[in-house]
């Protein structure tokens, strides 16, 4: 609530003086309005953000003064900003969402200690503050699919045995299987990188 001042107002000569005050500018949305108007200190509520502008005139029973103006600005208050580092992603929600705060992007990141969906690091920082009804934005623990690079085309004669070298990595370090398909049976589990097998017909194979 806003409380407005008019004591330092008077008159020259002494005589006593009236207060009129009046909300001359406010934000479109507002529904401000002010309560006791004709005292030395009336309030209104700040309903809405943006700025509000109050004037006074005053009477001594002869003339009116000539109008004084004061300019208030409503702000969004800024709060502390929750930890959300360590949490599920649900949970990191539900916390902005009472302390304040809207759930803005969400970012893939990777973490060979963290479990996948957990929270890995957010902006702005925990601790800090910000507008309340603002965004956080927030890493979140992905499994990465591991990354696998094609062998070669080869040529071979029929009888001839195939050996095939594959290259993979795992972006997260982790240890990786292998298995191959469209291939003879005694290829389908393959526990490394390379296999061997016969190679009975002629023609393409994938």
């Amino acid at each position: 609530m806003v409380v407005l001042d008019g004591s330092g107002s008077g008159d020259a000569d002494g005589d006593a003086i009236t207060y009129l005050w009046a909300i001359t500018s406010s934000p479109a949305a507002s529904k401000a309005v002010l309560t006791n108007p004709t005292s030395v200190n009336p309030s209104f509520v700040v309903d809405v953000v943006g700025t509000f502008v109050a004037e006074l005139i005053v009477n001594d029973s002869h003339f009116n003064s000539a109008p004084s103006t004061v300019t208030i600005t409503a702000q969004v208050p800024n709060v502390t900003v929750p930890n959300l580092v360590g949490l599920s992603q649900s949970a990191a929600t539900s916390t902005l969402s009472a302390s304040g705060f809207l759930l803005g992007s969400v970012s893939p990141g990777y973490n060979l200690t963290l479990a996948p969906g957990t929270v890995l690091s957010q902006s702005p920082a925990a601790v800090s503050q910000a507008p309340s009804g603002s965004s956080v934005n927030i890493t979140v623990v992905v499994n990465l699919a591991p990354v696998v690079a094609a062998p070669a085309p080869q040529n071979i004669g029929i009888n001839g045995c195939l050996s095939l070298l594959i290259n993979a990595s795992s972006p997260e370090g982790k240890p990786l299987t292998f298995a191959l398909s469209n291939a003879p049976q005694a290829c389908r589990s393959v526990a490394t990188g390379r296999s061997c097998f016969p190679h009975r017909s002629a023609g393409r194979h994938l």
